[in-house]
């Protein structure tokens, strides 16, 4: 879900959910960092277990995974809620960076990986980013509307110039073509048999003249 107004990148915030197994102390300075950014708006924070129900119910915009103290449950955590939440923002972070680490959460579909030590620095510009993709998913997504509005329009235009066929004139028509069936039924059969008594009248013809 995204709050604010959607005409500018520096108007939409973000509604984000911290998932945190890392501590009291970890999870608060987390919660510092999303308070201090204008851009971001704190909906919630929970544990890995607690996830994706609290996902369910929030629908955040933007999910904070720390990685620490397990980063293997992390990953698990972030490949399961992109494969349900596939429209939500993954972010990422851990206490040390790790190139392994780091390449697979990106590849498991994290916006972004943050290390501790320099967080404060990276999160600005990561949230600058998603806004802009975000902003950019949002004009993308009006257009479309726009053109099938568009559309819609042109559809009804055409079809108060064009106008179809009424139910009643539908089924005068069906009953017309119906009548007509049966009476070319009816001239079948009368022919038929006309063609059997003048046979029978020809047999009898026959067997009187001999």
């Amino acid at each position: 879900m995204i709050t604010g107004i959607s005409c500018g990148v520096c108007e939409l915030t973000l509604s984000t959910l911290v998932v945190c197994n890392a501590g009291a102390d970890k999870l608060s300075e987390i919660q510092g960092l999303v308070g201090s950014n204008p851009g971001l708006v704190l909906v919630g924070t929970v544990t890995m277990n607690e996830s994706f129900a609290k996902v369910e119910q929030s629908k955040p915009s933007l999910v904070w995974i720390e990685l620490t103290p397990d980063p293997d449950e992390g990953v698990k955590l972030l490949v399961g809620l992109k494969e349900r939440y596939p429209e939500i923002y993954y972010l990422v972070s851990n206490d040390a960076l790790d190139a392994d680490l780091v390449k697979m959460t990106m590849q498991m579909g994290a916006i972004d990986f943050l290390d501790a030590q320099t967080w404060k620095d990276q999160l600005p510009d990561v949230v600058s980013r998603i806004k802009i993709k975000e902003n950019a998913q949002i004009e993308a997504r009006e257009r479309q509307e726009a053109e099938r509005l568009k559309m819609k329009e042109a559809l009804e235009q055409q079809r108060s110039s064009n106008p179809t066929v009424s139910k009643t004139n539908f089924r005068s028509m069906k009953r017309m073509v119906t009548d007509t069936k049966e009476l070319e039924s009816r001239a079948a059969m009368n022919l038929t048999l006309l063609l059997v008594l003048a046979a029978l009248a020809a047999g009898v013809l026959f067997w009187l003249n001999h």
